[in-house]
Order: C-alpha cells, then structure tokens, then sequence
C-alpha cells in the first residue's frame, strides 16, 4: 500500500463565512484536509495547451471534508508555466497589464469552480509595477459537481497577459473529466499553491501580517486609504496589494514605517485614476503579504 501523507492546509477557512465574498465563503464551508503524495491512482491531469510563451493545464484532487462541507468536493488547479523571467497578472494587474479571466458556462455538472489566488510579488519593468507571477503559478479552484453521482467536466476558457518588456494577451482552452468519486491525492504543487493562497482576517497563522487598522479620508484635495499592518519578522519588505471586491481597480500603495520594526503604514492616493464617487461604501480587498506568510483583510470604505 502507497503511503498517503495527511496535509492540513484549509483549516483556516472554516469560519468567518458571514459577509466574505462568494469564493471565500464557498472555499471555507468546505473546512477539507487535503490529501496528496504519492498514490495507486494518478491525479487527473489535462492536457496542457500552449499559447504565447506559455502553456496551461488543468489538475485535480480530492479534498476529504473534516466533518463538514459536501463529500463531493474536488481542488483543481489553473497550472501556468512560462519561459525563466516572463510574467502574468494578479486581479490587479499594476500599472500594466491584465488580470486573468476564467470561463468555466461550458463545463458539465459543476455547480461552482472559484478561483483562489496564490499571494502575489511585485516587478519592475519598463512599464512600472507588475502584480503577479513569474515563471510559473498555480491557481487553486474549489470545484463543486451539480450531481456528485454522475461525471463531470470542467471546460474552461482562460485569457490571460504573458508579460517580459512587452505584455502579450493569450487565451487557453482547456478540460478535465472528473469521474464521480474521485479519490486521487491533489498533487503536491497545487497543495502547495493553496498553502499560498493569504489566510483571511481572523484565521492567520502564526507569523501572517494582520491589518490593526484602516482610515479613509475620501473628501478635500487629498483623497487617500491608510492600512496599519503588523508584519511579524519585520515590516521593512511587506508589500500590500488592493482591489476592489468587484474587481475593480485601486492605485498601488506607499509603503511608511511604522512605530517599530514590526509595523508599517500603507497610504493608498486615492486623487488618480479612481473615481472617488463610485468608493463610498464599497468594500476593498487587501493582501498583505511578510517575511513569514500572507493574508488578506476586507476594507469598507466609508
């Protein structure tokens, strides 16, 4: 008998589901140990699909529930390999560039598929700051069948940026047949990638930053957000990157120090390229990301 190594990973999501955004609130009813390593039966996997220095796949595991959640649950994975040094986007893309869009209307008996997003870096290129991945990224996605007794496919379409001195859209389309009862281990790299994915406010683990505190001053000639951060192993390399919950677009923040090593103001301006009229009570989405972890707080703008 192969030997199944137990990996905990979602526990951080079994609570706090009142008032998160769709995708959070799906990924944490599930509340799974994630089984993966090596098994009798292999891991489904697509074939992968080339596109403009790049290619894509799609795999797939099973989660296990821990008591909670539906049996039928599947982690799948959005895999993205590109040439050393080339690049694709965050949700908020930067100063450049676009964020990834997924079309799942073609697949067969799937209920939901949300996508989760790895904690992202910070390039320099010509262009300015890119938000993203370099080389190679795996999106995690919680996939839930209509009907857990009968196959499934997921068909999805994916448009994507593919970006090195210059950004070049590509698309993908891609499939995987998940057979009812799935109980192939989820492969190692999208374990990892959804250990990646930042901790929700309330569910951190030791060492994830933690947002103390948020102000917004959205009147006068100086509009700006103020994020205060608790960066445990140091503040001096946290980065912090926003977008709004629908998707919308926020300006890159300016990172301050703060009071003690450990601590660090973000002050976003808020006088370009955002419309201050559509922000009132709006809700921003804000990943901070340290030395030792990431996570991710919801922002309402007042």
């Amino acid at each position: 008998m192969n030997v199944i190594t137990l990996r905990l990973v979602l526990r951080r999501l079994s609570c706090l589901t009142k008032g998160m955004p769709s995708r959070v609130a799906l990924a944490a009813a599930i509340v799974p140990f994630l089984f993966y390593g090596v098994a009798a039966n292999e891991a489904p996997a697509s074939s992968w699909s080339d596109g403009y220095k790049s290619r894509v796949r799609l795999i797939a595991g099973k989660l296990a529930p821990a008591g909670t959640g539906p049996a039928s649950a599947v982690l799948a994975g959005i895999e993205m390999e590109f040439p050393v040094a080339w690049k694709t986007f965050w949700r908020n893309p930067g100063d450049a560039g676009v964020p990834p869009s997924f079309d799942w209307s073609k697949s067969v008996n799937i209920a939901e598929a949300t996508v989760l997003y790895p904690a992202p870096k910070a390039f320099i290129d010509p262009s300015g700051v890119i938000i993203g991945y370099q080389d190679r990224v795996v999106f995690p996605v919680v996939v839930t069948a209509r009907d857990p007794a009968l196959p499934a496919t997921l068909r999805l379409t994916v448009e994507y940026g593919v970006c090195k001195d210059i950004c070049i859209p590509a698309q993908a389309d891609i499939a995987l047949d998940i057979a009812p009862g799935l109980n192939s281990p989820v492969p190692a790299v999208l374990a990892d990638a959804f250990d990646e994915v930042p901790r929700q406010r309330g569910q951190e683990r030791a060492g994830d930053p933690v947002v103390t505190s948020a102000t917004s001053q959205l009147k006068g000639s100086n509009p700006h957000l103020v994020v205060d951060v608790l960066v445990p192993g140091g503040a001096s390399a946290a980065l912090a990157f926003l977008v709004m919950s629908d998707g919308g677009f926020m300006p890159l923040p300016v990172r301050e120090p703060g009071p003690d090593a450990d601590r660090a103001r973000f002050v976003v301006d808020l006088s370009k390229d955002v419309d201050i009229r559509d922000l009132t009570g709006k809700t921003v989405l804000v990943t901070i990301t340290g030395p030792k972890g990431a996570s991710e707080a919801e922002i309402k703008i007042e």
